[in-house]
């Protein structure tokens, strides 16, 4: 598996890239990616086709000859769905960093509620419970 892309790289491309929704549209000569976002400048693009909604051509019959059209539609798709799937790994990254947290204040908070059980210290339960909290500096859990 490559890298993880980092997170602020990844945030930096999706906010850079053209708005979307993105849409694949293969059913005509000039097939690729395009954008659905209204409001885009003027004159972003150009060219033989290229209408200012052009994202990435698919197959233009020109500069570009695939051998199969099903593989460059399936392509297609999936470009398409580059911003959405951006936006989902960034939201999930942070959900993820907000848990994180909140484990590890729970995880402290038991520690406290289980140093103040010393009246039940030497009892099996917390005797387990105390060895499978990981101590502070350990890292695990983080």
């Amino acid at each position: 598996m490559p890298d993880p892309i980092d997170t602020d790289d990844l945030r930096r491309m999706l906010e850079a890239a053209t708005p979307g929704p993105w849409i694949a549209d293969a059913d005509y000569e000039f097939s690729g990616v395009k954008t659905k976002a209204e409001g885009l400048r003027p004159g972003r693009t150009h060219g033989y086709g290229c209408e200012n909604d052009f994202i990435c051509d698919l197959n233009d019959g020109e500069y570009h000859e695939y051998a199969s059209a099903e593989e460059q539609s399936a392509n297609a798709r999936l470009i398409a769905l580059a911003p959405q799937l951006a936006a989902e790994v960034l939201q999930l990254r942070a959900d993820l960093s907000a848990l994180r947290a909140r484990e590890a204040e729970m995880r402290a908070a038991l520690r406290g509620l289980l140093s103040d059980c010393d009246l039940s210290a030497d009892r099996p339960e917390f005797i387990a419970a105390r060895a499978a909290l990981p101590q502070p500096d350990s890292g695990e859990g983080a």
